[in-house]
């Protein structure tokens, strides 16, 4: 197992350029895991219904959450670009099974 570091979130979707949303069939797990992060600890982050500000948020998850990355295609990653340019994964909570999207700079140490 290779741990990557806090950073890849940025620079791996940064990398992208335009991304087109991936299938909504794309269910599976990628096998990498993350964390959730934000700059105040006790910050609890929104996971939405769909990749964007406007997409109710039914769920939440506090920060240091667990976190899997749905299998899809832009790198093996579940990943959809909002109309702000905002890029977002496609998660799933390991314990609740909850999945949702998560907006990509709240998503760090990634273990793959």
């Amino acid at each position: 197992m290779r741990i990557l570091p806090v950073l890849l979130a940025t620079d791996l979707t940064a990398s992208f350029g335009m991304v087109r949303p991936a299938p909504s069939s794309a269910q599976e797990i990628s096998g990498c895991s993350a964390r959730l992060t934000a700059r105040d600890p006790r910050s609890q982050i929104n996971v939405r219904t769909g990749a964007g500000t406007g997409y109710p948020a039914p769920s939440y998850g506090p920060v240091g959450d667990q976190v899997q990355i749905m299998r899809g295609s832009v790198d093996g990653f579940v990943i959809s670009t909002d109309h702000n340019g905002a890029r977002w994964f496609k998660v799933r909570f390991p314990k609740s099974r909850v999945v949702g999207w998560v907006r990509c700079d709240l998503i760090g140490n990634f273990t793959c």
